[in-house]
């Protein structure tokens, strides 16, 4: 076995990501979503009470 055959296998190997990984992904999207609406309307309580 050489070096690209190893190369080889190891990309297809990887490809496509696994569940795992999606759900980490999706939660944290879900998490930073959150974090910002929280940050979006604490900032705009505090635009307003200066007007």
């Amino acid at each position: 076995m050489n070096k690209n055959d190893i190369l080889a296998r190891a990309r297809a190997e990887n490809q496509g990501g696994g569940e795992y990984e999606k759900q980490v992904l999706e939660k944290a999207g879900r998490l930073a979503a959150q974090a910002g609406l929280l940050f979006l309307g604490l900032f705009n309580k505090e635009i307003i009470s200066y007007i």
